[in-house]
């Protein structure tokens, strides 16, 4: 995170860059690994019927990713706003973060708590926002 902070300042690229490298991974990792659930049956099926690279990628290796790619972004979901919250507390003056940390400071438990639901209300809206779209893109498993 210093570096970071130092490459890109204070403002919101430096959160925007921090937090893309921590979900990118997450998603990377799981999207290769349903990726690697696909079996070769159903590789050599679909060549046998003659199917092409674009037919491969459209109707077998995005049906089995996209699911795990979904709760991926449902689990990152919580590891961004804990980072944003990290972010915000330490390397900037107003954000969420700062707010719920200034006013822990100020003893004002009230505003505070206040930020806390605030920023649980974005993680949760997030959250069923993905699995809604989860539900739209992946019919299939309904």
């Amino acid at each position: 995170m210093p570096i970071i902070l130092a490459l890109f300042g204070l403002a919101d690229m430096s959160k925007i860059v921090l937090l893309t490298m921590i979900i990118f991974f997450q998603l990377l990792i799981t999207a290769s690994d349903s990726a690697r659930k696909i079996n070769k049956e159903i590789v050599y099926s679909l060549l046998s019927l003659g199917g092409t690279k674009l037919d491969f990628y459209l109707h077998v290796v995005w049906p089995v990713s996209v699911p795990g790619i979904f709760t991926s972004l449902r689990i990152g979901t919580g590891t961004a706003v804990a980072v944003l919250f990290f972010v915000e507390s330490i390397a900037t003056n107003k954000g969420l973060g700062y707010y719920i940390i200034d006013f822990w400071g100020r003893a004002d438990y009230a505003t505070m708590f206040f930020g806390i639901i605030a920023l649980s209300s974005i993680g949760n809206i997030m959250y069923e926002l993905f699995d809604l779209l989860e539900r739209k893109f992946c019919k299939w498993k309904n």
